[in-house]
């Protein structure tokens, strides 16, 4: 089981934020309080995660994943090292902790119904950093680069004034 986990923890990263991002608006339908709860979890995990890898990559050196068993130049490639596992586990614990303290700004910032989506972007935008650093190949690096600067101007466009959209098309 640890070896399963350790050899599939590169991608597991990336799949957390997405199926979070998945899953917050979801919960969200049923209360607005389990989105934020939803984004909580998903990061306080990646973080555990994170740190995992950090230590198994310490410990063991580098790791590589195949998506789809695929190798390069065929398939896309997830590497980590200790540089990037390190990354990876402060960009993480940043999130978390963006998301512990932010809980009065974005209540204050964000409308209700706007909520679950903020916590999903937000989730995308995280897991889209997470990927850039994590990817082993130039053109799946500009996929991730994509989705955290999309993820970026929505985010930016939910503030509450009509300045919010005119910032997000500047």
């Amino acid at each position: 089981m640890t070896d399963f986990f350790t050899a599939h923890a590169p991608i597991l990263a990336i799949v957390v934020f997405i199926f979070g991002a998945l899953t917050a608006p979801v919960l969200g339908k049923i209360n607005n309080s389990l989105s934020y709860y939803c984004a909580l979890i998903t990061t306080a995990l990646s973080f555990v995660l994170s740190i995992y890898l950090l230590v198994s990559v310490y410990n063991n050196g580098p790791l590589e994943y195949f998506l789809g068993g695929w190798k390069p130049p065929y398939g896309i490639e997830y590497r980590a090292d200790i540089l990037n596992s390190f990354i990876l586990s402060v960009v993480s614990f940043v999130s978390f902790l963006s998301i512990i303290y932010g809980y009065g700004s974005i209540r204050a910032e964000i409308y209700d119904k706007r909520r679950p989506a903020f916590y999903s972007v937000y989730l995308l935008f995280i897991g889209g950093m997470m990927g850039i650093l994590i990817t082993n190949d130039i053109f799946n690096m500009y996929v991730f680069l994509e989705i955290t600067s999309l993820a970026g101007y929505a985010l930016i466009a939910m503030g509450r004034t009509r300045y919010s959209y005119m910032a997000s098309f500047n």
